[in-house]
Order: structure tokens, then C-alpha cells, then sequence
């Protein structure tokens, strides 16, 4: 959902952030019969940090917005891709 909100600060991305509907489901409905799913995700990164020795150097938040950023000149092209 955070995503969506940022999205929503550039005007190149807000139309189709708008758009978006989330839409709950489960690993069964979605993959069928047979997938194996986790009960539970709990995304964390401490176990790579400590393996690796490593620190992230900015937060998602700045990630997201540097991915944007970078892309900003490419959402036209990339909307006929769709439309």
C-alpha cells in the first residue's frame, strides 16, 4: 500500500496508481491445488544483514522513490505496453 502512496506524488504514476485494486487471495485460489504456501510471512532482513555483515543505506520509503524517479522519463513508453 506505501507504494501506492508514493506513487500517488508523481504525477506520471498517478492515474494508474488510482487504479490499482489489491485484491485478497489465497495461495490456493490463486496457484491452485498442490501449491505449498507458508502459514505465515514475516519479511525481515536481519539474518541477511548479519550473514553478509551488511546495512541497508537508505529506507524503503527512499528506494521506492529512487526507483520512481529513475523510470519517470519510461511510463509512457511503458503504458502501451499495457493499454
Amino acid at each position: 500500500v506505501r507504494m501506492l502512496e508514493l506513487a500517488a506524488e508523481y504525477p506520471e504514476y498517478r492515474d494508474r496508481a488510482a487504479r490499482v485494486q489489491l485484491i485478497e487471495t489465497t495461495a490456493h485460489d490463486y496457484y491452485g491445488q498442490g501449491y505449498q504456501d507458508v502459514q505465515q510471512r514475516v519479511p525481515k532482513i536481519a539474518n541477511t544483514c548479519a550473514d553478509l555483515d551488511w546495512r541497508p543505506e537508505v529506507t524503503m520509503d527512499e528506494a521506492l522513490r529512487r526507483i520512481f524517479e529513475a523510470y519517470r522519463a519510461h511510463v509512457a513508453d511503458a503504458g502501451t505496453l499495457v493499454d
